[in-house]
């Protein structure tokens, strides 16, 4: 039966709705537990004075006034990737079970917890020996992170692998036009991260340079969308040979409602904690 354009492109929009909220809700619950992480294991190692910092769009951060010592700073530094990593992994294999629109989010956090940190660890990387963030404070004790440039191309590979198996849940096909395809993925890290530039653009012009890590961020996404949407269908075909991948289904109202709800009660909730620092 043929499909009125109409009702496609209704179609289309609905998906791309949803992965865009089913995102924002991911993307805060990350951060959230990245810094968490960071922040937990400095009070379980005994530094004094932490604050912690979160903002959907700026910087987050953990800061602390003194640490009792080099190795404490680095287990500081890799805990918010390893708590990130472990539950994200934890609540994707749970969720996994149903891979139903509601849990979208949930197993959203997966993908960009891999595809997230690898990128983090090789931004770490590469700014050594300037700056000393996560697995680049392994310097501080002298070993260094370049062996895990693999690792982190690998964690990157396997969250891209993960969020194409997740776009059948949002409504959008292996078989789907190039452009739906690609508006689907734009959905994801590109347009949180465009919306971003936007947000410090207008409110914060003095942050935003050629250099700003949201930007970087932004641009990275871009290839990354592009990528995903060319190799969605040969991605599909091969991991049908190995896993039970999901049929396509169109998301329901109630699982759009809840995705963009809870995008924008983390969203605000984030804001809200972050002017009451």
């Amino acid at each position: 039966m043929e499909i009125a354009p109409a009702a496609s492109n209704k179609d289309a929009l609905r998906s791309m709705l949803f992965i865009y909220g089913s995102f924002v809700l991911a993307y805060c619950l990350q951060t959230t537990v990245h810094e968490l992480g960071h922040y937990l294991a400095g009070w379980s190692v005994g530094a004094q004075g932490g604050t912690i910092s979160l903002h959907p769009f700026l910087n987050s951060r953990v800061t602390f006034t003194s640490v009792p010592s080099v190795s404490a700073q680095v287990t500081i530094g890799l805990m918010g990737i390893i708590a990130d990593l472990v539950l994200a992994t934890t609540f994707t294999l749970l969720a996994w079970r149903r891979k139903i629109g509601l849990t979208l989010p949930l197993l959203m956090w997966g993908a960009i917890a891999f595809i997230g940190e690898g990128i983090g660890m090789l931004g770490n990387i590469a700014a050594l020996p300037h700056s000393f963030d996560d697995v680049g404070q392994l310097m501080l004790i002298d070993i260094s992170p370049r062996p895990l440039i693999p690792l982190s191309i690998a964690f990157v590979v396997a969250g891209l692998i993960l969020m194409s198996m997740l776009m059948p849940i949002s409504g959008v096909s292996p078989t789907s036009s190039f452009l739906k395809k690609l508006s689907a993925f734009f959905c994801g890290l590109p347009l949180y991260f465009g919306v971003a530039v936007l947000y410090l653009k207008v409110l914060h012009p003095q942050e935003v340079d050629f250099r700003d890590v949201r930007l970087k961020q932004f641009l990275i996404g871009v290839v990354l969308a592009a990528l995903l949407a060319v190799g969605y269908k040969p991605m599909d075909r091969l991991l049908r040979r190995v896993i039970r991948t999901k049929e396509v289904s169109q998301p329901k109202r109630r699982e759009i409602t809840y995705a963009v709800g809870g995008a924008i009660l983390a969203f605000v909730s984030l804001m809200v904690v972050h002017s009451a620092e």
